[in-house]
């Protein structure tokens, strides 16, 4: 099976997205990405939409076509917090959303925010621990974790 696919986004208005996301769908496009980043990376002057307000939006100008975010950060939003936003945009696009996630990269991004830019092994034990508490909080009906950077307790995600 061929997949197309576009990463869309970055210096494009809101009007500009919604009708490429329109046009990719019509186009016959399988996939549609958005970079999960607060702000352009330092080589590039563009705006930056945050990746789960646009999401939601898209999902309802599109039928088909799969969307998702590449790549939402360990760290960027607690995950107790990030599996309700999730499962918001999964319900409105009707099942097609597509979570990417990753250990992060971004230092300045995460500085940005008063937040402090791990050592990559522990940005990797904190993913781990957010994919933990995401898979329970999608699948189960009330989910208690307690680790080292997360907590939940008996949280729901319905």
């Amino acid at each position: 099976m061929d997949i197309a696919y576009l990463l869309a986004g970055w210096g494009w208005t809101y009007p500009e997205i919604a009708n490429g996301c329109e046009t990719l769908e019509r186009l016959g496009f399988d996939i549609c990405y958005f970079g999960d980043d607060l702000f352009p990376h330092p080589q590039l002057d563009a705006t930056v939409y945050d990746t789960w307000t646009i999401l939601p939006a898209v999902a309802a100008l599109t039928q088909r076509m799969k969307l998702g975010s590449l790549v939402s950060p360990a760290g960027r939003r607690h995950p107790g917090l990030f599996a309700k936003i999730t499962t918001g945009v999964d319900q409105i696009s009707g099942g097609r959303l597509i979570v990417g996630m990753g250990a992060g990269n971004a230092e300045e991004q995460q500085h940005s925010l008063h937040q402090p830019f791990l050592p990559a092994a522990e940005r990797v034990a904190m993913l781990v621990e957010e994919l933990t508490i995401l898979e329970s909080m999608w699948t189960e009906e009330r989910t208690t974790f307690a680790g080292e950077r997360y907590s939940v307790s008996d949280a729901m995600c319905s």
